[in-house]
């Protein structure tokens, strides 16, 4: 059976390769994304392997309003069966007290309420579905802090979502809404390969020895794969397996952390 789902940040690493993913098991998409170069080269892309897939592309800021007007409004006279929801990259936080107080601001509307009131403009749009799942895209600081204070900004973004969620949970569950987070650690995406490859010629060791090193703390020796993470969002998302499951956050690092929840 075909659904229809919204993904945002839709052109990043993990973004693509789940698009890929949702149209090879036949789902029509609706993409956002801030760069509608990118937008319209990923739509070539997944049109061009799966013809018979519907894409409807929206280039939006999720700090903007504004901006999602026009998305909010298709996505609800469509109709969608999930949302996966990836909210920008939190910013490093700078040394000095005035300039932290802007950028939390600015992190919290951009990573946060912005993203949190798209969410809720999408939902009535799922409500004659019969799958009503979102799977937020968190990554570690949700489950455990960074301890540096450059990344603070991660902490406090990631922490706010999983409260959000669960409020949410409890909001929207009697209408069958799910809401659960998948939290990847270090990803072994096309962008972090390159950056191991050039750190191995960099200290003139092979690639296979640096990313040893780099997963020698992760239960299972290694990092987790792009496509073991889309996989993952995609169990939540639409397997009938996770249908009693809701305001759940899974880790997969490889077993990097092992936190007690």
């Amino acid at each position: 059976m075909s659904y229809r789902f919204l993904v945002t940040c839709a052109t990043g690493d993990i973004g693509t390769e789940l698009c890929l993913h949702l149209a090879r098991k036949g789902h029509h998409l609706i993409l956002t994304g801030r760069d509608s170069e990118k937008l319209i080269e990923l739509r070539k892309k997944i049109i061009g392997e799966f013809p018979q897939i519907e894409i409807e592309c929206f280039s939006a800021d999720l700090g903007k309003p504004v901006t999602m007007t026009d998305m909010i409004a298709r996505a609800n006279t469509l109709g969608i069966d999930g949302i996966v929801l990836m909210p920008p990259r939190p910013p490093l936080m700078p040394k000095d007290a005035a300039e932290q107080f802007e950028t939390l601001n600015n992190a919290m509307r951009d990573c946060l309420t912005g993203p949190r009131y798209l969410l809720q403009k999408l939902i009535p749009g799922m409500e004659k579905s019969d799958l009503k799942s979102v799977i937020l895209i968190s990554g570690t600081s949700s489950k455990q802090a960074i301890a540096h204070p450059e990344w603070e900004a991660f902490n406090e973004v990631r922490t706010a979502w999983v409260g959000c969620l669960k409020s949410f949970s409890d909001q929207y569950g009697p209408a069958g809404i799910r809401f659960n987070t998948v939290s990847p650690g270090q990803v072994l995406t096309p962008t972090y390969v390159k950056k191991v490859e050039h750190e191995s010629k960099t200290l003139t060791k092979q690639y296979e020895e640096v990313l040893k090193e780099k997963s020698a703390t992760a239960s299972l020796k290694r990092l987790a794969s792009i496509q073991g993470v889309v996989k993952t969002i995609y169990f939540f998302l639409k397997s009938k397996g996770a249908n009693e499951i809701t305001a759940n956050n899974v880790h997969i690092d490889g077993g990097t952390i092992r936190p007690y929840y």
